[in-house]
């Protein structure tokens, strides 16, 4: 679908770490693809457009979101 330029229909679940028995959907866990977001929303380059503040609290401190219920 991507390399012809289309989204699909559906997304794919995270599925948590690689394991034996792997369920269809993405290896990683959702805290893990959040953390990698931020970070490279974080990092400061001449050509991205814009980045996050250093100032800015980590993402799932903002949206209180605490350790437990992930």
């Amino acid at each position: 679908c991507a390399k012809e330029g289309k989204q699909p229909k559906k997304l794919l679940r995270f599925a948590g770490m690689p394991r034996q028995i792997m369920p269809k959907g993405l290896p990683f866990e959702l805290k893990s693809y959040l953390e990698l977001v931020e970070l490279t929303g974080r990092c400061i380059r001449e050509d991205k457009r814009g980045y996050i503040e250093s100032t800015h609290l980590p993402l799932l401190e903002r949206v209180n979101i605490s350790s437990e219920n992930w």
